[in-house]
């Protein structure tokens, strides 16, 4: 039987910055260049790489200023890791680890409307393949 998983408690790890209670909304989305195909006589045809040739990461939550805004701020433009599970339970082939490094290519420090949570949004695309890790280091 199926198992199905409701995201009450992400766990989100950006670089030194986790967001235990912040992150009300993560993705992770992999793609892969299908391969050239080429005719009778030619040689030039490209494989498959080891893992996902592209993927991008995107988070969005309630920012607290003196938590972790100048820890995002900063990561602006630089390479940093990332590591995701839809629970904050044990690493487990139930509770895989999406893990590996993004160039932070977006931060929205300040989004919302009146009377409403602030809220930040940040993203980025891989610059490492990503990783489904099951087994706790």
């Amino acid at each position: 039987m199926a198992e199905y998983v409701t995201l009450t408690d992400a766990h989100i790890e950006i670089g030194d910055v986790i967001l235990a209670e912040e992150g009300t909304s993560v993705a992770i989305a992999v793609s892969a260049e299908a391969p050239s195909i080429g005719v009778f006589g030619q040689r030039n045809v490209k494989v498959f790489p080891d893992g996902p040739q592209s993927w991008t990461f995107e988070v969005e939550g309630v920012l607290s200023e003196t938590t972790n805004g100048a820890s995002l701020f900063a990561m602006i433009g630089t390479e940093v890791p990332v590591k995701v599970r839809a629970s904050s339970a044990a690493v487990s082939e139930a509770n895989p680890s999406y893990e590996g490094s993004i160039v932070v290519t977006e931060y929205t420090p300040l989004t919302g409307e009146h009377g409403a949570m602030r809220l930040f949004s940040l993203s980025g695309i891989g610059s490492t393949n990503l990783e489904r890790i099951t087994t706790a280091a």
